[in-house]
């Protein structure tokens, strides 16, 4: 499955690019800064709004150096439900949640979302990417500083178990920001040759630079379906994750500046020519006219009729079919050449 809608809204292949914003930590674990992170997202025209949900004891060990940082950032099961409701009470945002473990797929399954998606971190979790694909929903997998035999694998197992919900990856360099050389946006053609589902980029340029903004503007023309922006409240607490977020402006520029390059990009199929076109084919195609003057009963050659640019005459694509054909009136040179003048 190459596409699939929510609502209204068409999602993959050859449909304008699913534009999301990734709260992430940006909350920092306070549930009024999730729903101004919320508000940020219908704001600024996102077309969908990603969540991360973990639980403490079941995502990281007590001698990891973030166990405590994941206790802070942890929202309750009441917690995710109540966001989710003022989310779709407020928008009509595209609702996706990460699943970072086992534990937190049965809060997932009561928030409802519509799409999941699986972290890298857990592409060597069979358990976790088979329960994902119980759930019956539009899927992604994220794919970063992962192994291509680990990305086959995942999707392997996850079709193994549901052939028939949307599957998509999500490619990018897990760098907060990225260098521009480690970026290789090239990878996602790759990745769309060989394994033949949608893929969409995960994106964690510095924040706030016209690069976290062009970058994914070539991803785009590269064909990635999809892109995962973070956002934040305020760069300049320098809070979780800043490095690669942006900041309400440059998240609306950004918008703005991919939908205007799809209003550009078009599309892969032949269309008619817009009236811009025609009026600059009748303008400058030319035409078949007489380039010496033609005697009644003469026939056309390559001598006597050439193309020029001129006003009506037959279309070059007529050249090959009137020669030797009898001319039925005198034509003087520059004439142009029409059919009621061949015999």
């Amino acid at each position: 499955m190459q596409s699939f809608k929510i609502g209204n809204k068409e999602i993959g292949v050859n449909s304008p690019m699913l534009i999301i914003a990734e709260i992430a930590s940006a909350h920092e674990g306070r549930f009024k800064d999730m729903l101004k992170l919320v508000d940020f997202a219908i704001e600024t025209g996102a077309d969908a709004i990603k969540f991360q949900v973990m639980n403490q004891a079941s995502h990281i060990t007590p001698s990891h150096s973030i166990y405590d940082l994941v206790g802070q950032l942890e929202f309750n099961e009441e917690q995710w439900i109540n966001i989710v409701s003022y989310t779709r009470s407020n928008s009509n945002l595209v609702i996706m949640t990460d699943v970072y473990d086992i534990v937190s797929i049965e809060i997932v399954k009561k928030m409802n979302p519509d799409i999941v998606k699986i972290h890298s971190a857990d592409l060597n979790n069979k358990q976790l990417v088979r329960e994902v694909a119980w759930l019956k929903k539009p899927s992604m997998i994220g794919v970063g500083a992962s192994s291509l035999e680990e990305i086959r694998k995942a999707i392997h197992w996850f079709k193994d178990e549901n052939d028939s919900s949307f599957l998509s990856i999500m490619d990018g360099y897990q760098g907060f920001p990225t260098k521009i050389v480690d970026m290789n946006i090239n990878q996602i053609s790759l990745l769309q040759d060989l394994f033949g589902i949608p893929v969409g980029f995960l994106d964690h340029t510095e924040g706030d630079s016209e690069e976290s903004i062009f970058l994914s503007i070539a991803a785009r023309s590269l064909g990635a379906f999809a892109v995962e922006k973070h956002i934040v409240l305020d760069r300049g607490m320098k809070g979780i994750d800043y490095q690669s977020a942006l900041s309400m402006p440059f998240f609306k520029k950004f918008i703005s500046q991919i939908r205007t390059l799809e209003s550009a990009l078009g599309e892969k199929t032949p269309k008619s020519f817009s009236p811009g076109e025609q009026r600059y084919r009748d303008f400058m195609k030319k035409d078949i006219v007489a380039c010496e003057f033609i005697r009644k009963g003469d026939k056309f050659t390559h001598n006597n009729i050439t193309l020029k640019r001129s006003n009506g005459g037959l279309s070059q694509k007529y050249f090959d079919l009137i020669l030797d054909r009898m001319a039925k009136v005198n034509i003087t040179k520059n004439e142009i050449i029409t059919f009621k003048k061949i015999s």
